[in-house]
């Protein structure tokens, strides 16, 4: 049964400032700090010029949040309203002011024939050019504190403000109900909206994390069957194996370079040590980022961080440093993550390994996710995302790609398995796809993402994919436990698989494209897509690159000639496609350019029937 709210509309900033007077007490406010808001807000606005004295609350409209009601609760049993007083702490999204502006920008940034080629922004001047301007983000908090939200000065920044507030509060301000749902396969119970928010639409509010507790990513990797024992390593690609299967012969070792990580788990580093001891390697300096809500004991992503940092030093064993980002397994840990990397603009390389189905992911996470990709390319940012382990169909049953691998501003990295010859040479490779264990390379076609400029002109009706929709994977590497990776995990020699593998080594090299650009006195790669996809495009690719075409699949899409749904353009023979992404200007690069597609009529949420609750007028 449902909550009998009295539904209200909750008062704008400028509703709330017409009734204040700055230095004066107010019982409506919360707290002192609350009134300090109102008064900043209202001397702001008054200075622009745009503040009015009486506002007529008859004229506030309400818009819809479309993407907050997830479609598993459709499926999963009621088990009625949450407690009035059960506290949930949120973030709020705010849009960015132009976004026209911000992908000609973008463009630019990318066009080598545009004087604003590489002339990548600080996280300062996108702040000043594209992102909400202190007004709007005033706005928002006065509004919430006034409401009664508690604010959270940790982790707010960029387009993300946090706050916390009791479900009853959170109701009445978003104009939803919270219910409690029990999922039919896992029984597992959580919480999430009955009714796609609201908030009055002159607040510039796009997107809140924090209500769907029903949503949690995955890793990317497959641990194979112990091989070996605290001292001996009997199996799996060692670093110098890797190095000589792809062709990395120069000194090139990361120097200088800082790379990240996207965990959501953590790591015991006496395994990393002993990896990087037994491999005669430096110990990189590791240092780990947690945001609140964070494990602190390894768990059962544990294996997935271990690997992610080992094959990061198996490349890249002179760097400067990794990053570790960690954060809780949630919609707002995942964004919160990605928001601090693009404000604290160290690290110039990152990977995740950690992905949902695309058709599983809220669109309002989608979006967020994707603002914050724009930032990251716009300061020069290369974001690497494993494409997913169960081939085409991401979602077990159906034909899907995977979150944030699909994502346009993200290079997606696919599966293969690798052939070496005798003496340890790249032989061949194939599509990963192991129909024993129904696992494999993720690849197919986004049913979200348009297909972004770069990659137009380069998809082939022989390989199944789309010339209108994005395309995933773009690139590859080897992937499958049966010729996968030794490790060190839990005291003990492992084997690892999965794309998980293939994603972090993909970043790794990229920083030795970037520690020879600088070499050469040039700017950072930058965000990879537009170069990988001008080298698969002209005369170079195939010494740069194993172009997979033997017409294996990822158990839907072909490997086809040059680039294909299964494996993308390839995987990277070393040091040619270093030498390759190295020119400058780089040789026919498309201009960028791709835009979102309004919401699926079949996706993470249910929008075809604007699932919005009563509201009462405010007259």
């Amino acid at each position: 049964m449902k909550k009998n709210l009295k539904s209200r509309i909750v008062i704008s900033t400028l509703v709330a400032l017409s009734g204040t007077g700055c230095g004066k007490a107010n019982s409506s406010l919360q707290s002192q700090s609350a009134g300090k808001i109102l008064c900043s807000v209202k001397n702001q606005l008054k200075n622009n010029g745009n503040y009015l004295d009486s506002v007529d609350t008859k004229a506030i409209q309400l818009k819809p949040l479309y993407g907050h009601v997830p479609l598993e609760s459709k499926l999963s049993q009621d088990l009625g309203p949450v407690k009035d007083h059960e506290l949930f702490e949120i973030t709020v999204a705010l849009g960015y002011r132009d976004s026209t502006k911000l992908q000609t920008e973008l463009d630019d940034l990318y066009n080598p024939s545009s004087p604003k080629f590489h002339q990548f922004l600080s996280p300062n001047d996108f702040k000043d050019r594209f992102a909400p301007t202190e007004a709007q983000i005033l706005q928002v908090k006065t509004a919430l504190v006034a409401n009664g939200f508690t604010l959270s000065d940790s982790g707010s920044s960029g387009i993300l403000i946090l706050a916390s507030a009791p479900a009853r509060t959170i109701e009445e301000f978003f104009h939803t109900e919270i219910h409690h749902f029990k999922d039919p396969k896992s029984h597992r119970i959580y919480s999430a909206p009955t009714f796609e928010l609201q908030v009055p639409s002159d607040l510039p509010i796009r997107w809140v994390h924090g209500l769907d507790k029903q949503f949690q990513v995955r890793h990317h990797s497959i641990i194979s069957t112990l091989e070996g024992t605290s001292k001996r390593q009997k199996s799996g690609m060692t670093p110098s194996a890797i190095k000589k299967a792809y062709s990395l012969n120069s000194s090139l070792d990361g120097t200088g370079q800082t790379l990240a990580l996207v965990e959501l788990d953590t790591y015991t580093e006496s395994d990393i040590t002993a990896y990087e001891n037994h491999f005669n390697l430096r110990q990189v300096p590791l240092e780990t980022r947690a945001l609140s809500g964070a494990s602190n004991t390894p768990g059962r992503g544990a294996p997935e961080v271990t690997l992610d940092i080992e094959l990061m030093i198996a490349l890249a064993p002179n760097a400067r440093k990794i990053l570790i980002y960690q954060g809780p397994n949630s919609a707002e840990g995942i964004i919160g993550v990605y928001n601090k990397i693009a404000q604290d603009h160290e690290a110039k390389v990152v990977s995740t390994s950690w992905g949902m189905p695309e058709t599983n992911t809220p669109s309002s996470l989608l979006e967020t996710e994707y603002a914050i990709f724009q930032q990251m390319a716009a300061q020069g940012q290369a974001f690497f995302a494993a494409s997913g382990d169960s081939g085409a169909y991401d979602n077990s049953s159906q034909i899907a790609v995977d979150d944030p691998a699909s994502q346009p501003y993200v290079v997606g990295v696919g599966g293969t398995h690798l052939s070496l010859s005798a003496d340890g040479n790249y032989s061949g490779e194939s599509t990963w796809a192991d129909s024993s264990t129904g696992a494999g390379g993720g690849g197919g076609v986004s049913t979200i993402w348009r297909q972004p400029s770069w990659q137009s002109g380069v998809v082939s009706s022989n390989s199944k994919g789309s010339t209108s929709q994005r395309n995933v994977p773009d690139v590859s590497l080897n992937s499958d436990p049966k010729s996968g990776y030794a490790i060190f995990y839990d005291g003990k020699w492992q084997v690892a698989g999965g794309t998980s593998c293939a994603a972090p080594l993909w970043a790794a090299f990229t920083a030795l494209v970037n520690q020879n650009r600088q070499n050469q006195g040039k700017s950072l790669l930058g965000f990879p897509s537009p170069a990988l996809y001008s080298v698969g495009q002209s005369g170079n690719y195939h010494s740069a690159l194993h172009d997979v075409a033997d017409g294996s699949t990822n158990f839907y899409y072909p490997a086809v000639a040059n680039y294909d749904e299964a494996t993308g353009w390839g995987s990277f023979q070393g040091d040619s496609l270093i030498q390759a992404l190295s020119q400058d200007p780089l040789p026919k690069t498309p201009t960028p350019g791709n835009g979102l597609n309004p919401p699926p009529t079949t996706g993470s949420q249910d929008n075809s029937n604007q699932n919005l609750g009563p509201v009462e007028s405010c007259s």
